[in-house]
């Protein structure tokens, strides 16, 4: 096969794991359960995908490209003025996120805990790479107003993904923000307003912190 056409079969298989984990708990997703969707043979998921692990990482790299793809984009059109039109950003970024990533969203509650500890070394490291090179080119496109620095925007965006994971993991099941009840709408919007609401009570936070700092200084150089 060319390469393109392993990617093509690669990305096939991720398909199907994203349509599993949407209806399933991730602990009761078997290799072989996408072995069958696919109709192959379970041999060759392990060609392209050496552990379940690994599948899900790969998963949920797609889903961060999606995401800073998006944010970058978001910060192109959008030029701040003020913190209050950043935390309007955040907060309407987090918004989509929640609105249309669930996968995103299950997948990030597992990341360290599970999906990073059966993993091929470099082959994260190179996605850990691969994630700051756009995390950077999008602070460059954010922090070009002056509003923000780029160790204020890392903070607030590692807040965010804090928030993200603490919230999933309370609401029941890990990785699934809606507990042990998949696709039930009260849960998921219970998890939607823990979220934003967590993430309104940083932002507020950070912009009086901010209005402090600010003042302190003007004292001081008075």
């Amino acid at each position: 096969m060319t390469e393109a056409a392993k990617r093509e079969k690669a990305n096939q298989i991720l398909d199907i794991a994203a349509q599993l984990l949407l209806t399933t708990d991730y602990r009761k997703i078997r290799m072989i359960d996408l072995a069958r969707k696919m109709g192959i043979s379970n041999g060759i998921i392990y060609v392209y995908f050496k552990t379940k692990e690994t599948l899900f990482l790969c998963l949920l790299w797609r889903e961060y490209q999606k995401r800073l793809s998006y944010l970058i984009n978001l910060t192109k059109q959008e030029e701040l003025s003020c913190f209050a039109d950043a935390k309007r950003m955040f907060l309407a970024e987090l918004t989509h996120l929640i609105d249309t990533s669930p996968i995103y969203i299950r997948l990030a509650t597992l990341r360290t805990t599970i999906l990073e500890t059966n993993t091929d070394a470099d082959m994260l490291q190179n996605m850990h790479t691969q994630f700051l090179e756009q995390v950077e080119l999008w602070m460059s496109n954010l922090c070009r107003s002056g509003v923000l620095s780029r160790s204020q925007v890392l903070e607030i965006f590692l807040t965010e993904e804090a928030i993200l994971t603490g919230c999933g993991l309370a609401a029941g099941t890990a990785g699934d923000p809606n507990g042990s009840t998949i696709g039930c709408d009260c849960a998921q919007q219970r998890f939607r307003e823990r979220v934003l609401q967590g993430m309104r009570y940083f932002l507020d936070g950070y912009e009086l912190s901010l209005l402090q700092a600010e003042k302190g200084s003007q004292t001081n150089q008075a």
